[in-house]
């Protein structure tokens, strides 16, 4: 039995990618501070003629704070996304050019604002992020050509409902001032009855435990890693075959969450974990046969052998066949990728440039020393590199069952050893059978997650937690994926 399910090996994803802001703003709220206040200008000119008739010529401009509109936009229609009930979609005609417009948009007492972009005369659209479902939502649409903004009237509008079968979880504690920035996390779920089998989500969550955005892997593939793509326009995601008897194909997807990018990569021999390159091709491994590489796939379709296992566990004494990953992390700094074995309790750091193993570290014989021996690494999944510089790891308590940590090492190559220097886990009772991850923010925070136990944490580096989230407990428990930190909604819809 594997690490990471009954039968075969857990996908992880790789290093989060925390998006700032880019070519376009997140939704920020204001006050109304901010709003350009009104303004009244009166200009009267009285002419009296000698005949003592009077020529009253009264100009008045009452400018209500932003100007009303006038013909600069017409016709603001707002509507329920067709595939996903979160997103509103905001139509309007844009009479007259303008090198700025905006759409503001309120719910439970705050003011976003989508991106400012310059719009030609004509048919225009906006899609609103980050809102919850079943939400009462005021919109409206803002232009400006220099000075005050022109203003529609406000339109009511409602986002729509979750499908049935998107489990929502529950966040039992919320520390704002103990949490990192982001405002949203990225991640997946299967929300089936058995692990693995799906069907799965993929989702965006707030802070307070709401769906802002889902969309359902086609097929019931799987996935297990969904990220921001490296350029942060888009989301990157898998979508593995393992389990999905009847699916006749893997790969991966790319999605702008309104959806209007869809690409779809059909992937020969697409296994289980994967991450992606800087370059947008896709580090994936690649199984046939029994048989496991490291390879790549490019966007135009050309598959690259990087790293045939077989040759390397032969020379070790080891059985090719359990060379099977959970999780393939790319690291730009090392150019390097990580390759974590659950069902030899071992991982691989494999060199991109020269394929050469640089390192061996867990429990086949002839790898790198543990200290102490019981961090070593058992079912570990999503091994990685910290900002620091050090390594963390999701793993099982070495030699014991039921205990889960999250293990921080030191390298030290000229010992080869990894020095256990951080570590969470003994406080809480949560357990991951399989899979579960652990990665370091940038503020030196730690996301853990706990895999099929559905248990999600943000906790700081003295051990207290900043955030949890919950999905249905056991015995109904429910898969979780790799989670990602996002605080830019509109960039990844390429905006």
């Amino acid at each position: 039995m594997g690490a990471n399910g009954p039968v075969a090996g857990y996908p992880h994803a790789m290093i989060p990618l925390l998006l700032a802001s880019a070519c376009a703003p997140a939704p920020v709220k204001f006050s109304d501070d901010s709003v350009p206040t009104a303004e009244t200008d009166t200009d009267t000119d009285t002419d009296t003629d000698a005949d003592s008739d009077t020529d009253a010529d009264t100009d008045t401009d009452t400018d209500t704070g932003p100007d009303p509109g006038g013909d600069w936009v017409q016709g603001v229609e707002v509507a329920v996304h067709e595939d996903v009930h979160t997103l509103l979609v905001v139509s309007w005609t844009q009479a007259r050019p303008a090198s700025r417009t905006w759409v503001e948009y309120s719910f439970e007492g705050e003011t976003w604002e989508s991106p400012v972009v310059a719009r030609e005369a004509g048919e225009a659209q906006q899609v609103l992020l980050g809102i919850p479902a079943e939400m009462p939502v005021d919109v409206r649409v803002y232009a400006a050509e220099g000075g005050d903004p022109f203003v529609s009237p406000v339109v009511p509008a409602e986002t729509g409902t979750l499908p049935e079968d998107l489990l929502s979880p529950t966040v039992t504690v919320w520390d704002e001032a103990l949490a990192s920035p982001e405002r949203w996390m990225l991640g997946t779920i299967d929300v089936g009855e058995n692990w693995y089998y799906g069907p799965y989500y993929v989702f965006l969550l707030d802070r307070q435990g709401r769906y802002v955005w889902y969309w359902e892997v086609p097929d019931g593939r799987g996935s297990l890693y969904a990220q921001p793509g490296w350029d942060g326009s888009h989301i990157l995601v898998d979508a593995n075959a393992q389990y999905a008897w009847y699916a006749d194909h893997a790969g991966y997807f790319r999605l702008s969450l309104d959806l209007s990018r869809a690409d779809e990569y059909v992937v020969p021999h697409y296994g289980f974990a994967a991450d992606e390159y800087s370059d947008g091709s896709m580090l994936f491994e690649s199984r046939a046969d029994n048989q496991y590489h490291l390879a790549r796939h490019d966007p135009d379709g050309t598959v690259t052998q990087l790293w045939d296992c077989t040759p390397y566990f032969v020379s070790i004494g080891a059985n090719p066949s359990t060379c099977s990953p959970n999780t393939i992390v790319w690291d730009p700094d090392r150019n390097t990728v990580l390759w974590s074995m659950y069902r030899v309790d071992t991982v691989l750091e494999i060199d991109l440039d020269t394929g050469e193993v640089l390192k061996q570290f867990g429990q086949l014989p002839g790898g790198w020393t543990f200290d102490p021996v019981e961090s070593t690494v058992d079912y570990q999944h999503y091994v990685n590199w910290t900002p620091d510089g050090t390594l963390i790891a999701s793993t099982h308590y070495y030699g014991e069952r039921g205990e889960q940590r999250t293990w921080e090492y030191e390298v030290d190559e000229a010992t080869q050893t990894l020095t256990r220097v951080w570590g969470f886990g003994e406080t809480v009772d949560h357990y991951a059978d399989y899979a579960g991850e652990a990665w370091r923010l940038p503020n030196r925070n730690t996301m853990i997650g706990y895999g099929v136990d559905g248990v999600q944490l943000e906790v700081t580096y003295d051990g207290e937690i900043a955030w949890q989230v919950e999905w249905p407990s056991r015995p109904n428990t429910h898969l979780i994926g790799h989670m990602s930190l996002v605080d830019d909604l509109y960039a990844l819809n390429g905006q």
